[in-house]
């Protein structure tokens, strides 16, 4: 897919011609596409296979901080912040940077706004012994359809499935490390994607740091 790409944009640059420079661009439009879904797959073959020796504890306070970092390179047009904001640690490994990743991504990439805005806020649910991240956006909602085809009671079919693999990938990498993945409307428009997992405690060495 990349060497497709490649061959695509140097179509584009020396075409003049406007109907197929639009053809040239859906080329690229499935070639992304695909090359993304390519990647997912590879994540998916990761956390289908986990290695419970590469888990530790993590702060969701760094984990967010250094995916934010990562990210604001990628979408220098979009708002993305941090809201509220605590200490709060969980066992995981490299599927929680996927999860996360997956619904920022999300969040900016279907956004209708020409200014996107994204917060994350970090806390905890007390009750449960879980610790959470929501991810706000101002987006259109997510499909139901999207939302629905990820519970297993929901029958598979060819005229009924979600064709959101990043969404996949968030519940499976969510589900790897005994959490929950939940769907909210935020107000007055957009939504809110919660990652709960539960909460462990910092090792002796992380206290030190």
């Amino acid at each position: 897919m990349s060497v497709l790409i490649g061959y695509a944009e140097r179509l584009k640059n020396a075409i003049e011609d406007d109907r197929l420079e639009e053809e040239i661009e859906t080329i690229l439009d499935v070639a992304t596409e695909v090359g993304n879904l390519s990647d997912s797959i590879d994540e998916i073959e990761q956390i289908t296979n986990p290695d419970v020796t590469r888990r530790s504890p993590k702060n969701l306070r760094d984990v967010i901080r250094n995916r934010l970092e990562m990210l604001r390179s990628h979408y220098p047009e979009c708002e993305l912040s941090v809201g509220e904001s605590t200490d709060v640690w969980v066992t995981a490994d490299k599927g929680l940077d996927y999860a996360i990743d997956h619904a920022i991504r999300n969040a900016v990439e279907h956004n209708d706004h020409e200014t996107p805005a994204v917060t994350v806020a970090i806390g905890e649910d007390a009750e449960k012994e879980m610790g959470t991240v929501r991810i706000i956006d101002n987006g259109p909602p997510i499909p139901d359809m999207e939302i629905d085809a990820l519970d297993d009671r929901t029958e598979t079919s060819s005229t009924y499935h979600g064709s959101g693999v990043g969404l996949w990938v968030m519940k499976w990498c969510v589900d790897s490390l005994g959490g929950d993945l939940t769907f909210e409307e935020n107000s007055p428009r957009g939504n809110v994607v919660c990652l709960s997992l539960p909460k462990t405690n910092p090792s002796t060495s992380d206290r030190h740091e």
